[in-house]
């Protein structure tokens, strides 16, 4: 298995330009892919998607972890994405904020299986993808800090806690067909759980 090291090193030179295009249709069609089937997704299949042959890919990405942790790399940036766009929401209070971004994590896993995934398996290598994603942390820590000093919710409130909203809350989404409107009675829960009270 390739560690983060060896599967993200960058290369010393810049790629060619058609190298460059190789990789980002790669990239694109793993990203659709792994959307919808999730991380188990066969190479070949990436490859036949991108337009690319087996050995184009492989010379990209030694091995799926390695394309995997690249594509982790990107869901969180999308994620940073999310959650500055909600914190520049001077319309909403700081509980606001936060309830919308655990519902908006809520909908991206809804529509990306390898979002959840990502969030749901905890391993050391996607603890630390995550927490060398720029303002990924920062970000979830603003968040339930400022509303903790807005004193909307539970003064105990933690980043953390909100991964662990969001993790609950994807399990149920991705059993949606069986389980219809279930993650939104969860979340409304999950929300009213958030409210202040004593630390406990």
């Amino acid at each position: 298995m390739a560690t983060i090291e060896t599967a993200t090193k960058p290369d010393c030179a810049p790629l060619r330009a058609d190298a460059q295009r190789n990789r980002e249709r790669i990239l694109a069609a793993a990203s659709k892919l792994i959307a919808i089937h999730g991380n188990e997704v066969e190479m070949t299949d990436i490859a036949e998607a991108a337009g690319v042959g087996v050995g184009t890919l492989y010379r990209r990405f030694p091995d799926r972890e390695a394309l995997l942790i690249e594509m982790l790399r990107e869901k969180f940036a999308e994620l940073v994405a999310t959650l500055r766009g909600v914190l520049e929401r001077e319309d909403l209070t700081a509980r606001e904020r936060l309830d919308t971004f655990i519902r908006a994590s809520c909908e991206i896993q809804g529509r990306d299986l390898g979002l959840h995934e990502a969030l749901s398996t905890v391993t050391g290598e996607h603890q630390a993808i995550a927490r060398s994603t720029p303002g990924l942390v920062e970000s979830m820590e603003r968040l339930a800090a400022e509303a903790v000093a807005e004193g909307s919710v539970r003064s105990d409130l933690a980043w953390e806690d909100i991964v662990m909203c969001s993790c609950a809350l994807g399990h149920v989404i991705q059993h949606e067909d069986s389980l219809p409107g279930s993650w939104e009675r969860l979340l409304a829960i999950q929300l009213a759980g958030l409210n202040p009270g004593p630390p406990g």
